[in-house]
């Protein structure tokens, strides 16, 4: 099980490097491309194939298929709009804006199941964008970049949108 998590970890962490240099070694960016490499890196999911016969056997609750299913297809467009927002912004603003993801969790959980934020939590999210914002703005000045600094911004930050839905889905399921 460590292992797995290591793997998962280094996974993560890796990705927005990886995903950049692979972006500058094929010469090319866009949507195209982010859509190939997120599709590889969804493959890798299959490692839980081993694990499908046992998910099956298990009772669902009604709606839980339809649950995962559309926890399925909000997870789709954050790896296209992550991958892509690589191609149009900094590595450190991309990687600040779609970890935000735990912020729009707690407001969602608190808009659509009513579940109550504390002021720790309040704090917490108004420090993560403060931060992501900073940094996100002060890689401004990333000659690697190219001239669509705010577009990549953006799609980093509807990409943790999208992982947000992903989650809260997934949990519903």
């Amino acid at each position: 099980m460590a292992i797995i998590l290591i793997i998962g970890v280094l996974a993560v962490s890796t990705a927005s490097i990886l995903i950049r240099l692979a972006n500058i070694s094929a010469g090319t960016s866009g949507i195209g491309f982010s859509l190939v490499l997120a599709a590889s890196r969804l493959t890798s999911a299959i490692i839980i194939l081993p694990a499908w016969p046992k998910l099956l056997r298990q009772t669902l609750q009604p709606g839980a298929w339809l649950y995962a299913s559309a926890a399925g297809l909000c997870l789709a467009p954050h790896f296209a709009l992550w991958i892509t927002s690589l191609s149009y912004t900094s590595i450190a603003a991309s990687t600040a804006l779609v970890t935000t993801n735990p912020v729009w969790v707690a407001l969602l959980s608190w808009f659509w199941k009513g579940e109550k934020l504390s002021k720790v939590s309040a704090i917490g999210i108004v420090v993560a964008l403060l931060g992501g914002m900073t940094i996100a703005a002060s890689s401004a000045g990333d000659t690697n970049v190219g001239n669509s600094q705010l577009l990549g911004d953006f799609l980093a930050l509807a990409g943790s949108w999208a992982v947000s839905l992903y989650l809260l889905l997934g949990r519903e399921a």
